[in-house]
């Protein structure tokens, strides 16, 4: 699978380095050549290659990561409109204020991200929520992490849980698109608890089953 990551930050930093192994090519999208070749710089070994590119370069790639923040999401959806239909793009955001419309309300919106972005892709376009329970820390660092997908098409499930296990993590699958409502609270309690503990550490949820 060639994988495409929208972003040069932290998370995209850490989702390239995850992937890279587990793809036939991952290219990383920054806003500038620089910022995209920084993070290639970054996550380079011998054994995979990451190819940096700009924000505005055509896409190809069969899976799209959308490795920014929520509000900057409809603008790369509208700039690369043409490019989606028939591939995958996952979003991994975890708004923190209301979604488009709740003014200045603190309060999640009654839709996902993952579903606002949903109605704004075109037709043939499959959305998943994926990767937002993990930190950009635990990406980077050494250990499992668990991935829960939600997504509505049965395929882009199969898929992606065949990249992450082959990325040396573990998929689980947290049903529908409308599941991302529940990941995405779980992506906004690792700020509540962080913040609790005044601590800046890294983390991500996992599900043990017991009995």
């Amino acid at each position: 699978m060639d994988v495409a990551i929208i972003g040069a930050g932290e998370m995209a930093r850490g989702l390239a380095g995850r992937l890279a192994p587990a793809a036939h090519s991952v290219t990383v999208y920054g806003r500038t050549t620089r910022a995209a070749e920084r993070l290639v710089t970054a996550v380079a070994r011998d054994d995979h290659a990451v190819r940096p590119a700009t924000l505005g370069d055509p896409v190809t790639a069969d899976l799209l990561v959308l490795a920014v923040p929520f509000a900057a999401a409809p603008a790369i959806i509208a700039q690369y409109g043409e490019h989606l239909p028939g591939r995958v793009l996952v979003d991994v955001s975890n708004p923190d204020r209301g979604l488009p419309g709740a003014g200045a309300s603190p309060e999640p919106g009654p839709a996902s991200a993952a579903e606002e972005l949903a109605r704004l892709v075109p037709a043939g376009t499959v959305v998943v929520k994926a990767f937002n329970t993990v930190t950009a820390g635990a990406l980077l660092g050494p250990g499992v992490v668990d991935v829960f997908v939600a997504t509505d098409d049965e395929q882009a499930r199969v898929d992606l849980f065949t990249l992450v296990r082959a990325a040396g993590m573990l998929p689980l699958n947290a049903g529908g698109l409308r599941g991302a409502r529940e990941l995405e609270g779980m992506g906004r309690l690792h700020l509540v608890v962080r913040r609790a503990l005044g601590t800046a550490a890294h983390s991500s949820f996992a599900l043990r089953m017991v009995g």
